[in-house]
């Protein structure tokens, strides 16, 4: 069964009083928003001011033990003054200790009340709002100030309330609000405090949104209901596109431009690209452009590019400074065309984990893919204006030769689509009467007359949705390891799973590793013992690394072609080497050579990527499959001597 705690990737706001590092490990406060991908803050201990990019810093140890964050009650932090910062930076240090200790001892809360100056009854409640929140504000002396609307109550009390909506009328019982008062009045009596008036607490359940009131005290289905009324993206009905994320739209195309190989720069081939449009704004949120032809790998790819922010990308294509892509988030739903490559087991698991809706477009019903499809109609009219181009059709092209004007190699393709399309974002669109970028922003901090959604939630574990959004196959782990293509894998961290049993249903329990087409000399597998994922080498060390799926695969045609047997991997892997040689030696003359060549080094590309995106093989080191009879040795067995 999978780790609750392990599910889809911890999703974060950021959000005003959050403690953040950056990549040089300094600690800095968020004070307030800047736009949509900057913060202004303060940095602890110099109390220095600084503008940070939202996408380079660190929230990891925001989570703790996959709880999630609850929200704050709202601070102007602009207005807290130095003497009240360094009363939540003491409280933190003397509180982190305490939320360290496997059990805190009745000397400890003691020493940290003494330390604090405050009761065990606020010591409780800092530590609670730290451990979910782990805000710095939320550790900030309480400042009672009167009039409408403000809170009055001693923070004793309003623990108490709190503790008691939670623990009495957000479960399952179903409590009246009369019989909540009684209860929490009765608690204030055990405490020693003045209880508060009935109407402040049926106040403070009034604040409590709907549909988690209806989670906790009727259950899922009855929550869904209430959204899919109140909130457009869940329940059975398909939502409007009415707020940024709500839907977004999916297709590929072969676009109409031949690029040229790395090294040569001569031509090669089109090259295809996926992409992930937002209904609501038209922004694009990601795609994939790629040499190889559409695929449940190019289809997790895309999404994984849109929920991600771009600036790691953007970096290592050089536009940094020329393109501006606040564009990201996971989306409710995603429309997506019927073609086979989208529909499978990867796009429902990937999709089922993070808590997408997929949606597969009708058969020859366009009105489904309208808006992405207008897209794409928009950018083959721009690439007709780049050398290589092929146009639609070859009265269009007439005597234009594609192959010798081409010049673009599919980085930089890539590098122009960033550009083009960031130039689209800013331009009026007609259907909107509005740039793009402009609607997605008042999509994301509203208008005077409407709300926004609040800026979408950050990964916390890309490395998680990268993998969970691969290829995968599930198998059950042999002695000899793990056998996909009949490819054997190998690690030592596969030894407790080998053939273990379902105890309920007696079978043998299948695993998930995922694989990426592009290299296939490593699986990815999560550990449950490590709590993370491990990359599984070949069980062969000798085996080359590097190997693409479709090398792979037109070897073993060429080996079953020849009468060699499949199962001996090395002499196909042999075969993929003496293919890459002979490619090599024709590439200048031959295209097909110079696309097989291109196709290699663009993977290998990913590759390089790969050691800041997912976990990596460490050297391998050649491990041995446990004993199939624990403790047993042949060469240890002895005739019995008989007296």
């Amino acid at each position: 069964m999978t780790d609750p705690r392990h599910r889809a990737a911890p999703l974060l706001k950021p959000r005003e009083g959050m403690v953040v590092k950056t990549d040089d490990g300094k600690e800095y406060v968020i004070l307030r928003f800047v736009g949509l991908m900057k913060v202004m803050a303060k940095e602890l201990g110099t109390e220095e001011l600084a503008t940070l990019d939202l996408d380079e810093l660190g929230f990891r140890e925001v989570f703790r033990r996959g709880k999630k964050i609850k929200v704050a009650e709202q601070v102007n932090l602009d207005g807290v003054d130095s003497h009240d910062w360094e009363i939540a930076e003491h409280r933190r240090k003397i509180l982190t200790q305490l939320l360290a200790m496997k059990t805190v001892s009745k000397e400890a809360r003691e020493q940290a009340c003494a330390e604090l100056e405050i009761s065990q009854a606020t010591l409780y409640r800092l530590m609670h709002d730290l451990y979910e929140t782990q805000l710095l504000s939320s550790l900030l002396p309480y400042r009672p100030s009167g009039g409408r609307g403000k809170n009055r109550l001693s923070d004793e009390l309003e623990h108490v309330i709190q503790d008691g909506i939670r623990n009495y009328f957000l479960t399952g019982q179903k409590i009246s609000k009369k019989a909540l008062v009684e209860k929490i009045e009765a608690d204030c009596a055990i405490a020693g405090i003045k209880p508060p008036a009935p109407n402040t607490i049926r106040s403070r359940i009034d604040e409590i949104e709907e549909k988690k009131r209806a989670k906790k005290r009727k259950g899922e289905a009855e929550a869904r209901k209430f959204e899919a009324n109140k909130t457009p993206g869940r329940g059975n009905k398909l939502p409007d596109a009415d707020y940024p994320l709500a839907i977004a739209q999916m297709d590929h195309t072969l676009l109409d431009i031949i690029v040229v190989d790395d090294k040569y720069r001569k031509a090669i081939r089109r090259a295809w690209i996926t992409v992930l449009i937002d209904c609501y704004s038209r922004v694009i949120l990601g795609f994939y452009v790629s040499l190889d032809p559409p695929s449940s790998l190019s289809a997790g790819l895309c999404i994984t590019n849109a929920i991600l922010t771009k600036r790691r990308r953007l970096e290592q294509l050089g536009l940094t400074n020329q393109v501006n892509w606040p564009y990201y988030g996971v989306m409710d739903v995603v429309h997506m065309d019927n073609a086979k490559e989208f529909r499978g087991k990867l796009i429902e698991f990937g999709c089922k984990e993070h808590h997408i809706d997929a949606h597969f477009r009708p058969v020859k019903n366009p009105k489904y893919g309208a808006i992405i499809e207008r897209f794409m109609g928009t950018l083959a009219s721009k690439i007709k204006a780049l050398p290589g181009a092929t146009f639609s059709n070859p009265k269009e092209r007439g005597e234009y030769d594609s192959a010798k004007t081409a010049t673009m190699t599919l980085m930089e393709l890539e590098a122009w689509l960033y550009l083009t399309i960031e130039k689209y974002h800013q331009e009026k669109h007609s259907t909107l009467g509005m740039p793009p970028a402009q609607k997605w922003k008042e999509g994301i901090l509203g208008t005077k007359t409407k709300p926004g959604r609040g800026r979408p939630a950050l990964v916390q574990d890309e490395e998680k949705l990268r993998i969970d959004l691969l290829p995968f196959q599930e198998r059950v782990i042999h002695p000899e390891g793990v056998v996909i293509d009949r490819i054997v894998y190998f690690h030592d961290c596969l030894r407790p799973y080998v053939n273990i049993k379902d105890p309920k249903t007696k079978t043998s329990v299948y695993h998930r590793f995922g694989r990426d087409p592009r290299d296939i000399s490593v699986l990815y597998f999560r550990d449950p013992i490590q709590k993370k994922h491990v990359s599984i080498p070949y069980a062969d060390p000798s085996l080359p690394p590097g190997i693409s799926q479709w090398e792979y695969d037109a070897a073993q045609r060429i080996q079953e072609d020849g009468g060699g047997r499949l199962e001996d991997t090395r002499a196909v892997m042999a075969i993929v080497l003496e293919q890459r040689r002979r490619e090599q030696e024709s590439a200048e003359t031959t295209k097909k050579a110079r696309q097989n060549m291109q196709r290699r080094a663009e993977h290998a590309k990913a590759r390089e990527r790969g050691p800041v995106e997912l976990p990596r093989a460490s050297q391998v080191v050649p491990t041995s499959p446990p004993d199939a009879i624990a403790g047993y040795n042949p060469d240890e067995i002895f005739p019995i001597e008989e007296e």
